[in-house]
């Protein structure tokens, strides 16, 4: 794992037990170019239209989850992340590939 991926490791080893590595670089690898953008590197929340584009292009185009189960993978996430107030985003996509049981979608 390269130091840039240890980072989001490292943010994401504060929600769960035993932090999957191999996701984490698999998600870096396929993410790297957004996650490294400073307007793109976090997820807002709040902002409708940010959890739109999170649920549609993530969680429907690389995840093949829609509706209601999508929003409930969505809403645990946001309220495992309720008391950080900077999402990362690489976070965001681990937890919710956890969360609807997805890792082979992103890892092949």
């Amino acid at each position: 794992m390269n130091d840039k991926a240890q980072i989001y490791a490292d943010d994401i080893a504060k929600y769960v037990k035993k932090v999957d590595t191999k996701l984490v670089d698999a998600l870096y690898k396929k993410y790297a170019a957004v996650v490294c953008r400073k307007d793109a590197r976090l997820v807002a929340a709040k902002d409708k239209d940010e959890v739109m584009r999170v649920k549609r292009n993530f969680i429907k185009a690389k995840l093949g989850v829609t509706g209601e189960k999508a929003d409930k993978a969505f809403d645990t996430v946001m309220k495992t992340l309720a008391k950080t107030r900077a999402k990362q985003r690489l976070t965001v996509y681990y937890l919710l590939t956890v969360e609807l049981r997805a890792k082979k979608k992103i890892m092949g």
